[in-house]
């Protein structure tokens, strides 16, 4: 059973590997934790000796299945814990995540079953990142960011990609939560910022926050 530290370790090496074969850099890792690469470096080479990771010098490293199992388990903890705090607790769908991130590393397989019978086996967490199921299959739905809608296309925003506080508040200034019907209006050819119609008001978002901002 990985530690807390290796948890975080395998956590961003699933979000960073895309397909799972695209390998992440130690320095990478490094500035994701905020930690130097020696120390990354020493953690790879520990996570490889358990079987979690595949790591070579200069090349980078990527998950085994087994990492890849046991990183999709953190990620679960972490989006039912964040759809908990909302429902249950009534907390801001803004002000979960770094909640949801220390609540994560509880180890208990019988606390998440019932947390996720409680919440009637959820798809989605409440930023829309889907949640693994017990057997660590999510859904896949067909996404597309804000910033590459085209002009006249309306769309239901369907996931947010960064959740930092700055970015959530953000978000709830211009009522971008999942569920909101957006119209793109216009999109400006110097810097690609939009403006969209969102619950009835119009408004300029950058093309930066729109890559963050996925459209269904």
């Amino acid at each position: 059973m990985p530690s807390l530290s290796e948890e975080n370790y395998l956590k961003v090496l699933y979000h960073y590997s895309g397909d799972g074969e695209q390998r992440v850099s130690t320095t990478g890792i490094a500035s994701e934790l905020g930690i130097n690469a020696a120390s990354v470096t020493g953690m790879l080479k520990k996570l490889t000796e358990k079987g979690w990771v595949e790591y070579k010098k200069s090349y980078g490293a990527r998950l085994t299945p087994a990492g890849r199992k046991a990183a999709v388990k953190v990620i679960r903890r972490h989006r039912l814990w964040e759809l908990f705090l909302v429902r249950v607790l009534d907390f801001s769908w803004s002000e979960v995540h770094d909640l949801a991130e220390q609540l994560e590393h509880i180890q208990s397989d019988e606390l998440i079953r019932r947390i996720d019978r409680y919440l009637g086996f959820p798809a989605f967490d409440p930023h829309g990142d889907p949640i693994p199921d017990a057997r660590g299959r999510m859904a896949a739905p067909k996404l597309q960011p804000l910033s590459r809608l085209s002009v006249g296309r309306k769309g239901r925003l369907a996931r947010v990609l960064l959740q930092t506080p700055e970015f959530m508040h953000f978000c709830n200034v211009h009522g971008l939560e999942p569920g909101a019907e957006i119209e793109l209006r216009e999109r400006e050819a110097f810097d690609g910022s939009m403006r969209v119609l969102i619950g009835g008001r119009e408004q300029l978002i950058s093309e930066k926050a729109g890559s963050f901002l996925m459209i269904e």
